[in-house]
């Protein structure tokens, strides 16, 4: 048994191609995939990501902490 490395990205179609012209027509191989690294989920709920930010839901929410800042802002000078 002989090991050798190659890397290759996954295609839009979800296949792996690599080219290995050392290895002869006939070869045959046991491939095992080892993730280096995985993008994050592009369908991912942003508002789940933000943790400790809050959840505004509306324009009345975004402009009540907004002058909550502004207010910390103002007491801090």
């Amino acid at each position: 048994m002989q090991a050798q490395k190659y890397q290759a990205t996954v295609g839009h179609d979800h296949r792996v191609l690599f080219v290995a012209p050392d290895l002869p027509d006939g070869t045959q191989l046991e491939i095992i995939a080892l993730v280096l690294h995985r993008p994050p989920d592009k369908r991912a709920n942003w508002a789940e990501k933000m943790g400790a930010y809050p959840r505004l839901q509306a324009l009345a929410d975004v402009n009540a902490y907004v002058q909550d800042l502004r207010e910390d802002r103002d007491v801090g000078q």
